[in-house]
């Protein structure tokens, strides 16, 4: 889609990803490996009492699974700016993830 396709209040809903322990652990040796990602008997005992995937992990699937939607075009540059991230819940072993993008505001850069 090019940018004056997209309207100010439209709701996109991405098709779904499971991410699973191997996932989280792979992902997370390599990128982020606080112990709630990649030690299981020290992530039991912690505040989240298991394996939660790294915020980053799940911003990187968010964004892919936006991308396969084939909305975000050639002509759309975007992705230069993220505010107000918050991870509100843990993303534990085998929850499902999918992503929902709604337009706020549209400018031409």
């Amino acid at each position: 889609m090019k940018l004056d396709e997209f309207t100010i209040g439209q709701v996109f809903k991405t098709k779904s990803k499971t991410l699973t322990k191997d996932d989280i652990m792979r992902f997370a040796s390599e990128f982020d490996p606080q112990y709630m990602h990649v030690d299981e008997e020290k992530a039991n005992k912690g505040r989240f009492n298991g394996i939660i995937a790294s915020g980053i992990q799940t911003l990187a699937i968010s964004f892919k699974l936006w991308i396969e939607e084939g909305f975000y075009g050639d002509d759309v540059i975007a992705g230069t700016e993220m505010n107000h991230i918050r991870f509100i819940k843990p993303v534990y072993p085998d929850d499902e993830l999918h992503t929902i993008v709604k337009v706020l505001d549209k400018q031409p850069k």
